[in-house]
């Protein structure tokens, strides 16, 4: 073809092209407002092109700030790209997850963010559980994207920026052999996260090794961490080989390690000391480098304060401390893991029971869920298998006297402004309101401390002290 393009012709030709495309794309100024949007994000999002030009990116990202531009910014410029997901707010009201890949261009001294994004809704009810470890040699680099690959093969479900946040900390601590204490409610998922952390560092060619401190005795508690002797004690009849001594080269993971009793926190505090331990009946010692991840649901700095936990066995642990928010302050997110379960059920049952209905997913929205996200997925469960017509019906199964405790700690009508500063507020308490620092609500945050000030101030969160 010799026949030459004009300029004209260019333009309509990548006009019809950018409109026709299946992504999402977004054309952002400096100052958050947008420049341009394809008729694929107008149509997904319900606004027309002139609704469009009294907006800001802020008005359709669910948890995002305006000073959220700038951090963004700052990963473009030294990554030259970056890929991240987050939640759209349609026109009206509902939320759709996406992912997209941002990058800058400066135009004659104008900075300009174009984003190209997709629908991840079809991805998020995919499962693909094999091969995990192969995904994480192939992805070596440890991109933002593979993250989200290998939560989602975890059941760890969402893009709500608390969530994204308490990923990427998480990545960060991963790699090293430094204790890792994870606080969270029951039900929230903490074991999971331990995976992510184990998954992601150099010990993943090797199995995570479990005990729940919560479920044994004090003896037998001793004796499946350091293992025993035949002869050790009545019904010893063989010898044991102890977890720490299973997870050498691996990573322990303790659940509900306030349950231990102070003589197991001795003999704990001695193998984060030194490595060494000795099994029940023996007094040869034994070492071992497993790397431990505790997980909690209680405040074990009331309990030193009680003196029911240890002082020093509680600084060895909290080198590197995990905040793992309850579902309530994850609202956005309900939806999404609703429809991982659902599709988990169906998968295996073939059942094909339909999704709920836009009132029972708002209703599920609003609910407390104190049992957090074991609660969603056990509500599923049986609405599951209770359907009659095909069609999964939630909201009865809400009691009566469950929502009412929920609203009364935390009402249904609350903005997600009130819910960011309720988070906040309850991160900073567990912090002694130390704002910046190691440990302090910043780095639990992910936030820099400057940008976790200014949002303080916004939402007029002041030190009681």
């Amino acid at each position: 073809m010799n026949q030459d393009i004009t300029s004209e012709l260019w333009a309509q030709l990548a006009k019809f092209t950018i409109n026709h495309a299946n992504e999402m794309i977004f054309w952002v100024n400096d100052a958050g407002h947008f420049l341009f949007i394809n008729a694929t994000a107008l149509n997904l999002l319900g606004y027309s092109s002139e609704d469009i030009k009294k907006l800001k990116v802020s008005d359709i990202l669910a948890d995002y700030e305006d000073n959220d531009r700038q951090d963004l910014r700052n990963v473009i410029d030294t990554h030259g790209s970056h890929i991240a997901r987050a939640t759209l707010l349609l026109k009206n009201g509902s939320t759709v997850p996406v992912e997209s890949i941002n990058n800058s261009i400066n135009i004659d001294g104008q900075v300009i963010n174009c984003a190209l994004a997709r629908d991840i809704r079809e991805d998020l009810k995919a499962e693909s559980r094999h091969r995990i470890q192969r995904a994480i040699l192939e992805n070596e680099n440890r991109q933002l994207k593979s993250t989200y690959h290998l939560s989602d093969q975890l059941n760890i479900i969402g893009t709500s920026r608390l969530l994204i946040n308490l990923l990427e900390r998480a990545k960060r601590f991963a790699p090293n052999d430094r204790p890792v204490l994870i606080n969270g409610e029951s039900g929230v998922g903490k074991e999971s996260i331990a995976k992510f952390v184990h998954l992601n560092s150099p010990r993943f060619e090797k199995t995570m090794v479990t005990l729940n401190c919560a479920t044994l005795t004090e003896n037998d508690i001793i004796s499946h961490l350091f293992g025993h002797v035949k002869g050790a004690y009545t019904g010893a009849v063989d010898n044991r080989i102890g977890l720490f001594t299973l997870a050498n080269d691996s990573t322990l993971f303790l659940d509900e390690v306030g349950e231990l009793s102070l003589n197991v926190q001795a003999m704990l505090l001695r193998v984060l000391q030194e490595g060494q331990f000795s099994s029940m009946g023996s007094n040869e010692v034994q070492h071992t480098n497993a790397r431990i991840i505790a997980a909690t649901n209680r405040d074990l700095e009331e309990m030193v304060r009680q003196k029911t936990f240890r002082r020093d066995l509680l600084y060895r642990l909290n080198v590197l401390c995990l905040v793992v928010p309850p579902l309530r302050d994850r609202s956005n997110d309900v939806r999404q893991l609703l429809d991982y379960k659902l599709s988990q059920l169906n998968q295996k049952y073939a059942m094909n029971v339909a999704k709920p209905s836009a009132d029972e997913y708002a209703k599920l929205e609003q609910y407390n869920f104190p049992g957090n996200i074991r609660e969603l997925f056990n509500l599923v469960e049986r609405g599951y298998f209770s359907s009659i017509d095909g069609s999964l019906k939630l909201s009865e199964y809400l009691l009566a006297d469950q929502y009412s405790e929920a609203n009364s700690a935390l009402p249904a009508t609350m903005t997600l402004r009130e819910h960011e500063a309720y988070y906040i507020r309850k991160v900073l308490a567990q912090c002694n309101w130390q704002v910046g620092g190691t440990g302090g609500a910043a780095e639990i945050l992910g936030v820099n401390r400057t940008t976790l000030i200014s949002k303080m101030k916004k939402l007029g969160i002041d030190n009681p002290g």
